[in-house]
Order: structure tokens, then sequence, then C-alpha cells
């Protein structure tokens, strides 16, 4: 993130926008995951601060927050009956994983000027998960 800062302030016309992935993991935790949880609580906190600390130099700094997504490596994890889909998806009240294009939509959304006032956001795309 501090290479993508140093080029946004150093345009002709300075800012842009930093989307960092984390997951639900970071935003509370995860049972038997305890050091993958602690990797992407370490990418919450750094979004966060950047997007206090460049918000005047008009860099956004958002995260998204996934879920299970049914990527090829858990589709083929499933497949090979490593892990159970419906177990995976119980915990979401959607009652499914996620797909890849949601995640990229997402992303696409928070760089697009209709997200122009959003900084500091870490956005949960989780299907209800983490719904508080």
């Amino acid at each position: 993130m501090k290479y993508r800062i140093q080029q946004m302030l150093a345009q002709d016309n300075p800012g842009g926008a930093i989307i960092n992935l984390a997951s639900i993991a970071g935003l509370g935790g995860m049972r038997y995951a305890a050091n993958y949880s602690a990797t992407k609580h370490a990418v919450v906190g750094p979004t966060k601060s950047a997007a206090l600390e460049y918000a005047t130099d008009h860099i956004r700094s958002n995260g998204i927050a996934p879920a299970a997504i049914k990527t090829d490596i858990l589709s083929t994890a499933i497949e090979a009956d490593t892990w159970d889909e419906a177990t995976i998806a119980a915990p979401q009240p959607a009652n499914r994983m996620g797909r890849p294009t949601e995640v990229s939509d997402a992303i696409t959304w928070l760089t697009s000027p209709q997200a122009s006032c959003i900084t500091g956001t870490i956005l949960n795309v989780d299907g209800g998960d983490k719904v508080q």
C-alpha cells in the first residue's frame, strides 16, 4: 500500500482508490484459524489508518471482507470431499457461498465515482454472515 500511495501522491492529479482484500475472519475471528484471522486483521488496520491519513489527498482506502467464496480451489476441495458445501454455506443467512464475480463487482463499485465519499470502510461480501 505504501508504494500505491506514493504513486497516487506523485501524480499530476493526486488521488485514487485503494482496495485491500481482507476476510470476515479479520473482523471478528474464526474457530481453528487464529493465524489466518490475525493476517486478515493486519489488513483491516492499515486500510482504516490510510483512510484517515490520506483523505485530504483524495485517496480513498477501503477493504473487502468476503466470507466463503466458491473459487476454483474451494470447488476442487468440495468435489474431492475435503469440504462439504452445505457446511460451509450454513453460517450465512443466504445459505450459499459467494461467487468470485460478487467480490469483483464490490471492488469495481468501491473504485467507481458512485463510491467517491466512501473511505475507511470494510465492505462485507458475506451473505449476511457478519450482520450484527
